[in-house]
């Protein structure tokens, strides 16, 4: 049976007095967020009564809570499987929390933490598998973490170090599959990640320090588990040579970063990269580098500076399904740029300069959406005629004329082969 409270969003300042006799609620829900609470009082929720079975998920985001009282979840704290604390002002990590020996998420960043209480961490130590949590305030690694052993996904904000220490990780190096950086002072890639056996998963996101280096291999050995990798919103001005370490990427993250060219053996020897992720760079073209990569089926490359697109580089990336290039400069687009075999289903260009298009679309036998929104394509008898044979009933076109008011689409149906 499900039993949930829902108290969002209702400007109260103290959190309400909670009375059930017993009954068999098994899956408990309270939401308490997005209020003006600021402490959380001894014997809040000892009104409350359940099974030795059930789950109870408490969310206390939003608020301005600074206090939890030592007993503030007596009664219930065995039960608690998850609790958020997103977005308060908890300084000093609450004692309160050291009765919950069967937590499994806790939600703490955007709190100025200072401290980490061991008593609670000992106690959810063998059943916490996902804490986040913001260590700006920290001065040194808290050894608290040493007590977790089962982890498995680990995202942490404002690192203040340019570093990660040694053995960090050592109590949940075998368990850990995701860990997730925010926000950091970090200098080079952190080495003590190498240590994490089972990761599958790693981003370092809005790191203005952060740099590779050429110390490679990254790790003195393999790391054949991990296959995500995401470098977004840094200052790496080129390809990061991560395969030799990490050879079974296959999605790659390096959005608004200073990238404004990629060397041509960049991607040699990968073979299992499947989606790269250049948004938000300085490319000024289609970088050859991509047409290395045999099992690329995605390709973000909007908001750069791309003005043409290579007949060479299309000819050569026939099974990309996906292909992003809104938000650049494309004017132009020769009439013979795509091949006849291809697997391109997905293709954006909105928000460039196109006023035609080019015959050879009608080769992307296998395109169900072509985004066209924001360019002054020339809807005329003049301007289309070649496209007259086009069967477009599989395609989604998305976009007007140039005329401001017809649908694209509408017109190569409905009134192109009347030309």
């Amino acid at each position: 049976m499900e039993y949930s409270v829902d108290c969002r969003l209702l400007n109260i300042t103290e959190v309400p007095e909670f009375y059930t006799a017993y009954v068999n609620y098994t899956d408990v829900s309270i939401s308490l967020n997005a209020n003006l609470l600021t402490t959380v009082h001894n014997g809040t929720f000892s009104g409350l009564s359940f099974p030795d079975d059930a789950e109870i998920s408490i969310d206390l985001s939003y608020n301005n809570i600074e206090t939890l009282e030592t007993d503030a979840f007596a009664g219930i704290a065995k039960y608690v499987t998850d609790i958020d604390f997103y977005f308060n002002k908890i300084s000093v990590f609450p004692t309160a929390l050291s009765g919950m020996v069967n937590l499994q998420a806790l939600y703490l960043s955007f709190n100025p933490l200072k401290t980490l209480d061991p008593l609670a961490f000992q106690a959810f130590g063998q059943s916490l598998t996902y804490l986040t949590f913001d260590m700006g305030h920290f001065q040194s690694w808290p050894s608290e973490l040493s007590y977790l052993k089962v982890l498995r996904t680990f995202d942490l904000f404002s690192l203040p170090f340019e570093d990660i220490p040694l053995r960090s990780f050592r109590s949940f190096k075998d368990t850990l599959l995701g860990f997730a950086i925010f926000g950091t002072n970090l200098t080079t890639f952190p080495k003590e990640v190498c240590s994490l056996h089972s990761l599958g998963s790693f981003t370092i996101f809005d790191s203005p320090k952060f740099a590779f280096g050429a110390d490679l291999p990254l790790c003195p050995h393999m790391m054949r588990n991990l296959e995500d990798m995401d470098f977004e919103n840094n200052i790496l001005g080129n390809i990061p040579d991560i395969f030799k370490t990490f050879p079974a990427v296959m999605d790659l993250g390096l959005a608004n970063n200073s990238i404004h060219e990629i060397d041509g053996s960049a991607f040699v020897g990968t073979k299992m990269l499947e989606s790269l992720n250049l948004n938000s760079n300085f490319l000024q073209e289609i970088p050859a580098a991509v047409t290395t990569l045999p099992a690329l089926k995605q390709l973000f490359l909007s908001n750069n500076s791309i003005s043409a697109i290579g007949k060479t580089i299309m000819q050569n990336m026939t099974k990309v399904q996906s292909l992003y290039l809104n938000m650049n400069e494309i004017s132009k687009i020769a009439d013979d740029i795509f091949p006849l075999s291809t697997h391109l289903y997905w293709l954006d260009l909105s928000f460039n300069h196109l006023t035609f298009l080019p015959v050879s679309i009608m080769n992307l036998k296998n395109l169900t959406r072509l985004n066209l929104y924001e360019n002054p394509i020339e809807c005329s008898c003049a301007a289309m005629t070649k496209l007259k044979s086009w069967d477009t009933s599989h395609v989604m076109i998305e976009g007007v004329c140039s005329d401001g008011k017809t649908e694209i689409q509408d017109y190569i149906q409905k009134i192109l082969p009347k030309c």
